[in-house]
């Protein structure tokens, strides 16, 4: 009896015991059912225990989904008194070859997307050409076109380059582990950026033949009002020169 009337008097009287410590982790998915059917569990056990013991009441833990077990040192007396010891679970930082692949691949990335952006500015080009009257006109936009499809093409080798000089560095690499965590990592990441590299390429080579289709109907029948025994030969050298030849006076 003098047991359980001290530890209920612990339990509601003022300024018993040092400040609680509390607990607190970061879960990967809040309130997950198992964590908190655990915590109900433990809650009860401890319940009983505390009836025969001269310590205070556990705290109720009842629906602390996402806090652990609280130590057992009494109610705090304010706000004041709770001491949060955060858990923080560091991730290992990356090998220096991983740190170095990291840095290509979001090379390559911005490469690409500079492809993309060059290529609107082809797709824009290419209409202009399409539409153009002006011999003087149709000559500059198609001089800057050809500019920028050279810019392309350089910069497509340049990441081919790379992907191929990524994937030889890695085989090299993980030689004696091929299944390693960073293994599976180099292998998911270059597969995706290669993939997004064909996409890329893919929708260039596009452009270029709706263009081509495009510019060869309107020169064949600008030649074709020239002369119209004009050969396919003709009609293939005009598209070639950009059908330049074939407009009006700039």
């Amino acid at each position: 009896g003098g047991s359980r009337a001290k530890g209920e008097g612990g339990g509601r009287g003022e300024g018993q015991g040092p400040p609680r410590q509390r607990l607190v982790e970061s879960w990967g998915m809040a309130g997950k059912h198992d964590d908190g059917v655990e915590l109900l569990r433990m809650d009860e056990v401890q319940r009983q225990a505390d009836k025969d013991s001269d310590l205070p009441p556990a705290l109720n833990l009842s629906g602390a989904i996402d806090i652990l077990p609280q130590l057992k040192s009494g109610p705090p007396r304010s706000d004041a008194d709770v001491v949060d010891v955060v858990v923080e679970v560091e991730r290992e930082a990356p090998s220096e070859f991983m740190a170095a692949f990291f840095a290509q691949v979001k090379g390559v990335k911005t490469e690409m997307g500079e492809i993309r952006d060059t290529m609107k500015e082809v797709k824009d080009l290419q209409a202009k050409i399409i539409t153009e009257v002006s011999k003087q006109k149709s000559k500059e936009y198609t001089e800057t076109l050809d500019e920028r499809l050279r810019s392309i093409s350089l910069k497509a080798k340049k990441i081919k380059g790379k992907l191929q000089g990524m994937q030889q560095a890695a085989e090299e690499k993980f030689a004696a582990d091929k299944d390693s965590a960073e293994a599976r990592t180099h292998a998911n990441m270059h597969g995706a950026l290669t993939r997004k590299f064909v996409e890329v390429m893919g929708d260039f080579q596009e452009i270029q033949s709706t263009y081509k289709k495009h510019l060869r109907d309107r020169v064949a029948r600008q030649v074709k009002v020239a002369n119209p025994a004009a050969t396919e030969e003709e009609i293939e050298k005009a598209v070639e020169g950009g059908g330049g030849g074939l407009l009006g006076p700039g």
